[in-house]
């Protein structure tokens, strides 16, 4: 096996339908965990890396699979920060 010169011309690379399979699993992973959370399920610097990397990720898919699931990301993330919000504001208060 010979090395490869500066010179060599690139190697194609993968096709990104073979490489979406574990994304698809982590975006619908996300979506489960924002499902079933009745308040925000991660602190704040936590949900923002979850936003982004989300993003990201579903940036990768085709634009008619992305499109329905950042939706949903929205709307459910919506929900637990109102649903922490309010919870918040129901809290009893320490004089």
């Amino acid at each position: 096996m010979r090395q490869p010169s500066l010179f060599d011309p690139p190697k194609p690379a993968q096709k990104p339908a073979e490489n979406l399979e574990p994304l698809r699993r982590h975006l619908h992973g996300v979506l489960r965990d924002l499902r079933h959370a009745e308040v925000m399920p991660w602190g704040r610097v936590s949900a923002e890396l979850k936003e982004k990397d989300f993003l990201r990720y579903a940036s990768a898919l085709p634009e008619d699979e992305r499109e329905p699931l950042v939706l949903e990301f929205y709307r459910q993330l919506s929900r637990v920060r109102l649903a922490t919000e309010e919870r918040m504001l129901d809290a009893p208060t320490v004089k």
